[in-house]
């Protein structure tokens, strides 16, 4: 089974686990970790770095970051490239998370990376437009 490490600002690591779970159940194998205002950068480095090794039971790790750019992506990157199984995900979603959840057993680490990079992109919808949409779709019926 992937490992998934959730790294955001704050706790909505936390808050978008939790939500997941509501519909999911519990998770193994899935870990967050958020980086709050006082905390050390370096030392959060060391713990993301830490705690993606201790995921990676054979089928690597999936790092889903909040912000490309913000400071849990970035300490992600210091040794991504190093990492052959290890991938990172930028602009962590509901959707994204669901995907990676329910697919990573079944799933290659590539293809779920990609499969939840779709699942997160699909998941962001003009709801007003997809409504008046459904509604012309109805009325030529």
């Amino acid at each position: 089974m992937t490992g998934i490490l959730l790294v955001t600002h704050g706790d909505f690591a936390k808050g978008i686990m939790d939500s997941m779970e509501m519909l999911c159940g519990p998770q193994e194998n899935l870990k967050v970790k958020s980086l709050r205002i006082a905390d050390d950068v370096e030392d959060y480095a060391e713990e993301i770095k830490q705690t993606a090794a201790e995921l990676n039971k054979g089928e690597g790790v999936l790092i889903l970051a909040d912000l490309l750019g913000g400071s849990p992506a970035n300490v992600v990157c210091r040794f991504l490239p190093e990492e052959e199984m290890m991938e990172c995900l930028a602009g962590l979603n509901f959707p994204m998370l669901i995907e990676a959840v329910t697919s990573r057993e079944s799933m290659e680490l590539a293809e779920l990376t990609e499969a939840c990079r779709m699942a997160g992109c699909a998941g962001i919808v003009n709801v007003k437009q997809a409504l008046v949409s459904c509604m012309e779709d109805s009325e030529e019926d």
